[in-house]
């Protein structure tokens, strides 16, 4: 079980969220010790590729109602991608937060990151927040139904 876990994580900083799904999947339905095992952390294996919680670098709640709880990697700032999980970490969105500027700028945007398995995407306007304080847009790709957004409403 612990090899098991250590090539997990392995695999995890080797690859790509998807292909970590993927892997995720054969595992649990195609291992032989399926019973009692536990499930894929991709919060755990968020901070291990990188990912730092953004109330621990801004002045920002730990859960934000409508987003969850926020990782990033600090370098990518203010563009993203911010992983969103729930209080279950599960991943539940990604997050990027392109500035009003760069669009009237027509900047391009080529936006590293792993979105995974996508069920819909929102797109809306934020007049700024600690983290990302200028105008800009969150462009949210959900892992989730509309109904499991409900997971970080609360």
């Amino acid at each position: 079980m612990n090899r098991y876990l250590a090539a997990l994580v392995l695999l995890g900083l080797l690859t790509s969220a998807a292909d970590a799904a993927r892997l995720e999947h054969h595992f649990q339905h195609h291992a032989h010790w399926k019973r009692g095992a536990k499930h894929f952390n991709y919060r755990k294996a968020a901070e291990a590729k990188g990912y730092k919680r953004v109330s621990s670098l801004v002045n920002f709640p730990d859960f934000f109602p409508g987003l969850g709880i926020l990782y990033v990697i600090p370098e990518t700032l203010p563009a993203g991608p911010f992983l969103s999980f729930d209080r279950k970490d599960r991943l539940v969105s990604t997050i990027y937060m392109i500035p009003v500027q760069d669009i009237t700028d027509k900047k391009h945007f080529d936006l590293s990151g792993d979105a995974g398995r996508s069920d819909h995407a929102s797109f809306y306007f934020n007049a700024g927040h600690p983290g990302v304080p200028m105008p800009h847009y969150h462009f949210v790709i959900w892992h989730v139904t509309k109904k499991g957004e409900a997971s970080v409403e609360k």
